[in-house]
């Protein structure tokens, strides 16, 4: 399964659009920090990430 990073909680805006881009079944990782969202991909944890151009 895809898992997906994200700054941000669950229910997040971001959160939000990985399921209009995926679809309602991707698996997401919310992270606390942009530079959380790329330790989980570079770890594994996490296969695409996910960031607000506007951030």
């Amino acid at each position: 399964m895809t898992i997906v990073s994200f700054q941000g909680e669950p229910g997040a805006y971001s959160e939000e659009a990985i399921r209009q881009h995926f679809g309602p079944d991707i698996e997401t990782l919310p992270c606390r920090a942009f530079e959380h969202i790329c330790e989980v991909v570079e770890e594994g944890e996490a296969d695409p990430a996910a960031v607000p151009v506007e951030n």
